[in-house]
């Protein structure tokens, strides 16, 4: 399920993804959560997104010491998708562009 989103993150994960989520649904909560479970649920992110935990669905162990750059080759690609431009009033997404 996806949590409350808002155009007001200040982390590159969480802006792309809300932007993303917002702009294909026009910010309907059902349609988020079926465009999420249609697309990355369970296959990609934290396993436990509630707690101080690091297992990814992936397997990987992003915050691994002295880790290649290469280890983020495996970044989920979601095809197709359209995003917004962030306007800073607000701040909020604008799907008109």
């Amino acid at each position: 399920k996806v949590g409350p989103i808002h155009g007001g993150y200040t982390t590159q994960e969480e802006d792309v993804f809300s932007n993303w989520m917002v702009t294909e649904t026009a910010g309907d909560a059902a349609r988020m959560n079926a465009l999420f479970t249609a697309t990355i649920d369970q296959q990609w992110g934290l396993v436990d997104t509630e707690g101080a935990g690091t297992d990814t669905w992936q397997g990987v162990d992003y915050r691994a010491a002295g880790a290649s750059p290469r280890i983020f080759a495996d970044a989920w690609a979601v095809r197709a998708c359209r995003l917004s431009r962030k306007t800073t009033a607000g701040p909020v997404y604008d799907s008109s562009r």
